[in-house]
């Protein structure tokens, strides 16, 4: 019997140090390998626990020579890359595999993985296990026994077999397996993938799912299936992918559900599903395109299905929106019951809309959006004035002007009203920052939701939360880096581009110094590689002090309160001049 040895790469210590977060995705890295081999067909075969029996993971892919194992398949932490390109060489897909270490997944979940492969009317089978791997002082010096046979030519692919599976908590799950992998190949049409003998489907997204008929006037009933994702960061390609027969048409979409307003984005992602268009739309269509623009059925189908599908969301998240609405209500409770009469009917819809709009962020952001909203309604007829715009707009051109300079009136008058409220807010802000008594929480619980005092572009982001916190639910990313309890005092966001404000607060009898500067600078490079955002940086206390003046990063201000306060009430001046 002939042997083998393992080749080692230099890059192997930094590669092997990464384990895999869980056994599923270990098992993903040798489906992987299977898309990486141009295989158009893979069975995984995942046991009950405790029954003995292995996992199975066979393709039909290309399979392996002798030569190309040594040379290739057992060159640990070789890039696969650099070696044979970016692409397969029969399909010319994009290859998963980089790293060279795929070989040692299987490991994760068992003690001894077997490698059967066939290709050109040679079949090769090997084996090795974690106890010959502890043996030897070097994986170099490991010698892998194996056998070749003679096998009919039209045969080839590789079988992966892990025997003596670990049975603790880290034994794979088929259902997390299927979620996982629907998201990555559930969608592709050239290679097919079963899991104890049940192809990839919808029905595998962990959530609600449902199929639901479609009538059409003067169509065939449709069937949409579709589910909704209970995990929070939702599907990586989410909506509903069009399929005409066996043919994918197009992106997913989401048949215009982000253009009602009242869903919002992070529920969106969790919607995944296809409906099949066959004998519906021209089968010979092209792309998504020319379906849309082309086909005078889509219009009648698209309602359909999103009128459906919208029909679900509300059902699916109802009682979750009803128990935000009561939180709202309870905090709102003094300021609703002073509203009169038509005005609480208006706001309790209006509410109800930011919370389906909103309905799955925390409730601290949600109040502030119903406060300002409250705010508008208690100091100015907004409500009146837009009913008598949408009377006049049926009438003459001369009365829809009128309506419309009516408004500005009011608009501005309401305007004036607010910089008064504000001039005494920061009135009392300056009172504050002058006692040198007053705490740094202090300052910060005072200008949490005062934030137009940085200026009227900033809106409420998250406030003292963790780096990992913030970089986790906000945006959908494992924050994994040093510091991770660290927190700057609050985090903004702007409204109109996109970019972060992050605001350090020291204390009003607190002299600014470069340490400041490097904490505050450290939070926006921990923050930084996770969004390609801009991120500005405050730092405020009770004087600039040593605050450095040169050699700074960009986009960094070093200012004190007195100076924050004296900028707001420059411009509340000018408004109300």
């Amino acid at each position: 019997m002939d042997k083998l040895n393992f080749g080692v790469n230099s890059r192997i210590a930094t590669l092997l140090s990464n384990e895999y977060s869980s056994t599923e995705r270990a098992l993903i890295e040798l489906i992987d390998n299977a898309w990486d081999a141009d295989a158009t067909r893979v069975l995984v075969d995942i046991p009950e626990p405790l029954s003995g029996n292995p996992i199975v993971v066979s393709d039909n892919g290309n399979g392996m020579t002798v030569d190309q194992i040594r040379t290739h398949y057992l060159q640990i932490a070789a890039d696969r890359r650099r070696r044979s390109g970016d692409s397969s060489i029969r399909f010319k897909r994009k290859v998963k595999g980089s790293k060279g270490i795929g070989k040692f997944s299987g490991l994760m979940a068992a003690a001894e993985m077997r490698v059967d492969t066939a290709v050109g009317g040679r079949r090769v089978k090997l084996s090795f296990t974690l106890e010959q791997l502890k043996d030897v002082d070097g994986i170099d010096e490991l010698e892998i026994p194996y056998t070749v046979s003679v096998e009919d030519e039209h045969v080839q692919g590789t079988t992966i077999t892990l025997s003596q599976l670990r049975q603790g908590g880290a034994y794979p799950d088929a259902v997390e397996l299927r979620h996982l992998l629907v998201q990555s190949y559930g969608r592709r049409q050239d290679m097919v993938i079963e899991i104890n003998g049940k192809p990839l489907d919808v029905d595998d997204v962990q959530g609600h799912f449902e199929e639901k008929a479609i009538s059409v006037p003067g169509v065939a009933d449709l069937t949409v299936r579709f589910a909704l994702s209970e995990r929070k960061t939702g599907m990586k390609s989410p909506g509903i992918q069009i399929r005409v027969g066996s043919r994918i048409v197009g992106r997913p979409s989401l048949f215009g559900l982000d253009q009602r307003g009242d869903i919002s984005p992070k529920l969106l992602k969790k919607l995944y599903g296809e409906i099949d268009l066959e004998g519906v739309v021209d089968a010979n269509v092209a792309s998504w395109e020319t379906l849309v623009a082309g086909d005078p059925t889509w219009a009648l189908v698209q309602d359909r299905v999103r009128d459906a599908l919208y029909e679900s969301y509300q059902a699916r998240f109802k009682r979750h929106m009803s128990l935000a609405r009561a939180r709202l209500q309870q905090q709102f409770n003094k300021r609703m019951a002073e509203l009169p009469e038509y005005k609480r009917e208006f706001a309790d819809k209006a509410i109800m809309k930011v919370l389906n709009r909103y309905s799955d962020e925390p409730h601290e952001r949600v109040a502030p959006m119903v406060a300002v909203l409250l705010d508008a309604l208690e100091s100015s007829d907004y409500r009146l004035l837009l009913e008598h715009i949408a009377g006049a707009s049926s009438a003459d051109v001369s009365k829809v002007a009128d309506s419309l300079n009516d408004f500005g009136l009011a608009d501005m008058a309401h305007l004036v009203d607010q910089a008064r409220a504000r001039t005494a807010v920061l009135d009392a802000l300056e009172d504050l920052s002058r006692d040198k008594s007053t705490l740094e929480a202090t300052m910060h619980r005072a200008l949490e939701s005062n934030l137009w005092v940085f200026g009227p572009e900033f809106a409420l982001f998250s406030s003292n939360k963790t780096l990992r916190r913030m970089v986790e639910e906000y945006l959908d990313q494992k924050y994994t880096g040093a510091n991770a309890t660290d927190r700057p005092d609050l985090m903004l966001k702007q409204n109109f581009a996109g970019e972060y404000l992050l605001i350090e607060f020291k204390r009003p009898a607190h002299t600014l110094t470069v340490s400041d500067y490097q904490q505050a600078t450290g939070y926006r490079h921990h923050f930084g590689p996770f969004t390609s955002r801009r991120i500005r940086v405050y730092v405020v206390g009770g004087d600039r002090g040593a605050f450095p003046t040169s050699n700074l990063e960009p986009d960094v201000v070093g200012t004190s309160f007195f100076d924050v306060i004296s900028m707001a009430r420059t411009q509340l001046d000018w408004q109300l001049k």
